[in-house]
């Protein structure tokens, strides 16, 4: 992949951000900083860095585009009530292959799982 100075620009302000966000949320950042820069060089750049595995793409709940610059395996969850989503902690998953292994000789190479529910911030505060 040819250096870009906008994809490098890109891709500094993902690997900052923990929300996994869309492309819009993306793009709003950057342009505040860098007026220059269009929504369309955005998708254009996240695509092909999701494309090559440089990051990860995937499809929240609303099946809007999520970005994450963690391409290490995990799965995500999502708040229905907040929108939030998390990174799932990586021991679940690996408990689940092993039991998917161990119950039907299974060997999985890849998931892509992806949980919905109510994040514990919103239950605390009873947006339940």
């Amino acid at each position: 992949m040819r250096y870009s100075k906008q994809r490098d620009l890109i891709l500094t302000a993902l690997k900052k951000r923990r929300d996994h966000p869309t492309a819009d949320m993306l793009y709003m950042q950057i342009h505040q900083d860098h007026p220059a820069i269009s929504l369309a060089t955005v998708y254009r750049n996240l695509n092909a860095l999701a494309d090559k595995g440089v990051i990860r793409r995937f499809l929240s709940d609303d099946a809007k585009a999520r970005y994450d610059a963690n391409i290490t395996p995990h799965q995500h969850m999502q708040c229905t009530c907040c929108k939030k989503v998390f990174d799932c902690p990586p021991m679940f998953y690996s408990i689940l292959q092993e039991n998917i292994l161990k119950r039907t000789g299974f060997h999985v190479l890849q998931q892509q799982i992806y949980l919905t529910g109510i994040c514990a911030e919103c239950s605390d505060n009873k947006n339940v």
